[in-house]
């Protein structure tokens, strides 16, 4: 089989690098990125050629310049591009056809168009139309189901979380005196991180002093956190931290907390929901409990009802965290399940064999 060269133009999540990689592992795939010019990580990818184009990059617009140009130099047989309603998915699509290279759109969109503020305008209403034709990833049923909803062919529809690498777990036992609750993530409203707060320091008003918070993370909330650091006990900022940093952190803390909230616009439409939950597969990778807000597709990723709690509701949260304290059994039988629906749902190397076989039956790869 002739190889085929694959761009990748994915600004968003390139902190999820591992996401990414799927591409790499297809044989016959070369997998080209195209980079935001403010981008850091690039250089954790492992398998993929980098393009000396860069994308012009600011916040929530981007494009690409001299995109004709990276097309006839390149010579893509396949574009993966995010989010059904970006500007690059819509230039991806308009060339498409003169080009002839297949379009793949990953899609993270888990509101209803219908109870959407994104609904509100015509403008991402044509984006949608025209994209229809093109192959969709979608990393859930929620996904899916607000996909079909735009009236996309369901059989244009992969779903699958492409995941992350496994790893090798050493035993590496944790102290009996203290228990560690991590939360790592962008230090925003909707990431849940006030009412994680809240929720433990009604734990440390009730007395658990052997109980600790450990927050890592960088954004606009980062001065509260600081300051809340100095009026609760036990809570430890960390700020930003790199990927061996972050990976250890997992592996010694004692639960993973996500609390994750709904965004909505005028408290009646829909803005954003939690999506693609890379740091609950994270942490269910070293195989340690995980409670989750209901946010999105986080019951989905998480497998199970009783890790959940209602967003907001931190003394729920509350209740959560104390029962897996309380119950060092619960803990291992819950950590022991997260690290088999790891290896089910999410290892990447699985999941590249699933998505070659499901690209295949789609596109004409041979």
């Amino acid at each position: 089989m002739k190889e085929r060269n694959l761009l990748l133009v994915h600004p968003y999540f390139l902190n999820y690098y591992e996401f990414q990689e799927i591409f790499g592992l297809i044989d016959n795939y070369n997998p080209i990125v195209l980079l935001p010019n403010n981008e850091i990580n690039y250089k954790l990818y492992k398998k993929m050629v980098y393009a000396e184009y860069k994308i012009a990059y600011n916040k929530q617009f981007y494009f690409i310049p001299n995109f004709k140009k990276i097309i006839n130099e390149i010579k893509p047989q396949i574009i993966i591009t995010s989010e059904i309603f970006s500007l690059i998915s819509l230039i991806v699509h308009i060339y498409k056809h003169k080009y002839k290279y297949v379009h793949i759109i990953y899609s993270y969109e888990n509101t209803d168009i219908n109870k959407s503020i994104w609904g509100l305008f015509p403008l991402t209403r044509l984006f949608s139309i025209m994209n229809r034709n093109s192959i969709f990833i979608s990393y859930s049923d929620l996904c899916t189901e607000n996909l079909i909803k735009l009236n996309i062919d369901k059989n244009l529809i992969i779903k699958i979380n492409p995941g992350l690498f496994p790893v090798k777990l050493k035993n590496n036992p944790k102290s009996n005196k203290k228990f560690r609750i991590l939360f790592i993530g962008h230090l925003s409203g909707n990431k849940g991180i006030i009412t994680l707060i809240n929720s433990f320091e009604s734990i440390i008003n009730d007395g658990y002093n052997n109980i600790f918070l450990i927050i890592a993370g960088k954004g606009e909330l980062e001065d509260y956190i600081k300051d809340r650091s100095k009026q609760i006990r036990n809570i430890v900022y960390l700020g930003f931290v790199n990927e061996n940093v972050k990976f250890n952190l997992f592996k010694k803390c004692d639960l993973f907390v996500y609390p994750s909230e709904d965004i909505k616009f005028l408290k009646i439409f829909e803005r954003w929901k939690e999506q693609a939950g890379a740091s609950i597969i994270e942490a269910m990778r070293v195989g340690i409990p995980v409670i989750s807000s209901n946010s999105g597709s986080m019951p989905e990723i998480m497998g199970r009802d009783d890790v959940i709690f209602e967003q907001k509701n931190y003394l729920r949260l509350k209740e959560k965290i104390l029962w897996i304290y309380k119950n060092p059994n619960k803990r291992k039988e819950i950590g022991d399940f997260n690290l088999k629906r790891f290896d089910e749902k999410f290892n990447i190397l699985k999941n590249a064999k699933i998505l070659k076989e499901k690209l295949e039956k789609m596109i004409n790869i041979n």
